[in-house]
């Protein structure tokens, strides 16, 4: 695998690809100094759900109720797996 394929279009239109994505995003905006006072799981939701409707780009209003689910899950899915590491990382 080559530094070209690892994200690529297709791996971010699935939760992981997605909620790698959040993560990291998430992880260079949140000390961004306007940024700075919104609370880390807040900001995970919204980049979450931005991303999704940009990635989807809805075309009815059901896909964009739908899109924002998703968002949500893949915010907290981000969140979750930030949790998993950080918890990791105190044991060690």
């Amino acid at each position: 695998m080559n530094a070209e394929t690892w994200v690529t279009w297709t791996s971010l239109q699935t939760v992981a690809g997605e909620s790698m994505a959040v993560l990291l995003l998430v992880e260079f905006l949140k000390d961004i100094p306007p940024i700075k006072s919104v609370p880390t799981r807040l900001l995970a939701l919204l980049v979450g759900i931005i991303l999704i409707a940009v990635i989807h780009l809805p075309q009815t209003p059901a896909q964009g109720l739908l899109d924002l689910l998703n968002g949500i899950l893949v915010g907290s899915t981000a969140v979750g797996g930030w949790h998993v590491i950080n918890v990791t990382n105190k044991k060690a």
